[in-house]
């Protein structure tokens, strides 16, 4: 994991990587900016923090989609001013769920946040976060060159999946063992390929790669409604495999 920083400066920090992962290395920032014995883990603070109780913090989670009356929290909040010393930090875990109406929301904020409040947004997808967040943004990234280089060779049999060999998918899958939220990465990945390569093909006036990609497109949209479950993600990808290879 990278080094814990906290930079006063900053007062919004993008954190990309996994779900777990990006919870410890926030819970382990906090605790080095308030707990007053070197991030010692046993006293209270320390407890709160990890039971998102401090009182210094907002932790907000979204069942599904964040809604505005979420969020709604966060101005009851910041509309009060803090001492000169003080800080209070909002985070958001789940972020890449924010959706446009929530992002426009938080955006003034984010851009201009009032001395002393310090927002970090926690996310999976850095592709889902709006751009003008993201613009707004310190970004952190969680994930190892390793995973990356796993999730390009896994891409590869979704985007030659004519030519894609069915015994080397069923080993790659076994070998990164995707969770649920890291197939919902992989599945944006390839959907937004595909769109890009029918775009490509109309402009070309590409008939024949047109109707393929849109074949393909409309099978990844299906999958998109029914993500995978917990621990159901093998057999996700497992079945779409053998939908594009059966279709095609």
């Amino acid at each position: 994991m990278l080094p814990i920083n906290f930079n006063p400066t900053t007062q919004a920090q993008l954190i990309i990587g996994p779900e777990e992962q990006n919870i410890i290395y926030t819970k382990a920032l906090l605790n080095n900016i308030f707990c007053k014995n070197n991030s010692c883990k046993t006293c209270i603070v320390c407890k709160q923090i990890e039971e998102n109780k401090y009182s210094k913090i907002i932790w907000l989670k979204p069942e599904k989609q964040y809604t505005l009356d979420d969020i709604e929290i966060i101005f009851n909040k910041i509309s009060f001013t803090l001492d000169d010393d003080e800080k209070f930090f909002i985070i958001l875990e789940k972020a890449d769920f924010l959706g446009i109406n929530c992002s426009n929301k938080l955006l003034k904020s984010i851009e201009e946040p009032k001395k002393g409040y310090y927002f970090f947004l926690l996310a999976q997808r850095e592709n889902l976060i709006l751009p003008t967040i993201k613009s707004r943004c310190t970004i952190t990234t969680l994930y190892s060159d390793n995973k990356k280089n796993s999730f390009d060779e896994f891409h590869i049999f979704f985007i030659n999946i004519k030519n894609s060999n069915p015994e080397i998918f069923l080993k790659t899958l076994e070998k990164i063992n995707p969770n649920e939220q890291d197939s919902l990465e992989n599945l944006d990945f390839i959907f937004n390929y595909w769109i890009q390569e029918n775009k490509t093909a109309l402009l070309e006036n590409n008939i024949q790669k047109y109707k393929f990609s849109s074949l393909i497109i409309k099978v990844l949209s299906k999958a998109l409604e029914q993500p995978p479950m917990p621990g159901s993600s093998k057999i996700f990808w497992k079945n779409l495999y053998i939908t594009l290879k059966t279709k095609l």
